[in-house]
């Protein structure tokens, strides 16, 4: 209910919006989950801002649906796209489809450089893997200092956070 009043206050907050969409989606109804009103706020999205209505897309989809699939359909309708491509990106990596991943990422980069923490997404990846397998941390700890190493040595520089993070 919060999040509804805070779209009467200002309409405009898509991240609220994306918020409402993603509860109503998922939950199930005798937890206030509601699939129409999730479509309804997905709806007025596509009004308003594309990119956020194509992320509501994502979360609506149909649960077999790939995730790589629904963001390679939007490469091939807004080619070149930059939110399109990391968000295609992200789905390889995802998947495990590194070089994949790899390419869109630093076509994203090389775009906007401010993108840069996409190379953190590229370490994270390679920790999961020792969390989920410890028997590959000797190859997966190495690629994820690489990638660590790389994002910090990227312009822009790493805000404090995200550079005592990759530090750490």
């Amino acid at each position: 209910a919060s999040f509804e009043r805070v779209l009467v206050l200002k309409p405009d907050y898509h991240e609220a919006r994306m918020q409402l969409i993603e509860f109503y989606f998922a939950l199930p109804e005798d937890m206030g989950g509601n699939k129409e009103k999730a479509a309804a706020h997905a709806r007025e999205l596509e009004k308003i801002d594309w990119f956020f209505a194509a992320q509501a897309g994502e979360i609506m989809k149909p649960e077999e649906s790939s995730r790589t699939g629904y963001w390679q359909k939007g490469l091939k309708e807004r080619a070149g796209d930059l939110h399109v491509k990391k968000q295609l990106g992200l789905a390889y990596l995802e998947e495990g489809k590194l070089d994949e991943a790899r390419t869109l990422f630093e076509e994203v980069m090389k775009s906007d450089p401010s993108c840069n923490t996409l190379m953190l997404d590229m370490a994270r990846y390679h920790l999961y893997q020792v969390m989920w397998d410890r028997s590959k941390a000797d190859e997966e700890l190495p690629k994820a200092k690489a990638a660590i190493r790389e994002y910090l040595s990227m312009e822009p520089a790493p805000i404090a956070p995200l550079k005592a993070w990759a530090l750490g």
